[in-house]
């Protein structure tokens, strides 16, 4: 029976006594390495440069640029969606298209219209009138900014809910005319003329003469600034804005058929189809420039009538 043991190599005492009998044996028999015979391992010495002058590796960061996210342009705060940016909405899917089948949203919806508002209005403003009168049922309030359509129920301001007590039939005809979506955000817009809490739901051939002439009045003095809502709350009552007489001039401005610019004043005086005369005053005045595309954003012109 074959042993498991591996066969040792001859001892050098073994072969001399061969060589000594006579028995031939080879000068340098091949032997197998092993832990004896294999030769000592010497590390080489590193070469002097690399010693002198290292060799730096140096390992820069993977920085992954992420795209920018633009702020949110709806936010809902517990009682109804609102708009933080109107521009955003009004090219948004959010946004209800124009109406073209309402004679006065197509009317409304002229390309001529919107230059006029935003003349007369600060810009968000003027772009709130302008969504509200060429929709059918799509609003945006113009105090509070509430996304709705008309007809909608929609939750109180006030958690005890008593900004609904003044709230009746004449919400509905309000949010038809100007937007404003509760009674609550008509006071508010009434804040440079309080005495003409009796338009509330009312349009011009239908308020009392006593609140049409304190409409056309200068208001309270001491409010400099309604970010425009006393402006749109006049207008608004009027069936054309009251800007159907200046809506010729403009596009014939705006086509270049006419040189004369129909805004040569910031402040003018103009009659409405409606008995009811305004003193329309503009809050933003073009600085050295009567021209109304000065004032506007690039391609607002040719854009908004798409909108």
């Amino acid at each position: 029976m074959a042993s498991g043991k591996s066969k040792k190599a001859p001892s050098q005492r073994h072969l001399e006594r061969k060589r000594a009998r006579g028995i031939a044996v080879p000068e340098t028999p091949d032997l197998p390495l092993n832990e004896e015979t294999q030769p000592e391992f010497t590390e080489p010495a590193p070469p002097v440069q690399a010693i002198i002058n290292p060799q730096v590796v140096q390992y820069l960061p993977v920085v992954t640029v992420l795209p920018a996210v633009q702020p949110a342009f709806i936010h809902d705060p517990g009682n109804g969606p609102r708009v933080l940016d109107v521009s955003r909405f009004l090219h948004s899917p959010f946004a209800d298209p124009a109406c073209t089948t309402d004679p006065r949203c197509s009317d409304l919806s002229a390309i001529e219209v919107f230059p006029i508002l935003h003349r007369l209005l600060p810009p968000e403003v003027a772009l709130i009138v302008y969504y509200n009168v060429t929709r059918k049922v799509g609003r945006i309030c113009p105090a509070c900014r509430r996304v709705y359509r008309v007809g909608d129920e929609l939750p109180p301001h006030l958690v005890d809910g008593k900004d609904r007590q003044n709230e009746g039939p004449q919400t509905r005809r309000e949010q038809m005319i100007s937007g404003l979506c509760s009674w609550m955000c008509f006071a508010i817009a009434t804040y440079t003329h309080p005495g003409s809490l009796g338009s509330w739901g009312k349009t011009a051939d239908e308020i009392d003469d006593s609140v049409v002439d304190y409409l056309n009045g200068p208001g309270d003095p001491n409010v400099t600034n309604d970010e425009g809502l006393g402006q749109l709350l006049r207008m608004t009552r009027c069936e054309d804005l009251g800007i159907q007489d200046f809506r010729e001039p403009m596009l014939a401005y705006m086509e270049g058929r006419s040189p004369v610019d129909p805004w040569g004043s910031n402040s003018f005086v103009y009659q409405s189809q409606t008995p009811v005369l305004y003193q329309i005053v503009d809050p933003m005045p073009v600085q050295g420039s009567g021209d109304v595309s000065a004032s506007l954003e690039p391609a607002a012109v040719s854009e908004i009538h798409q909108l």
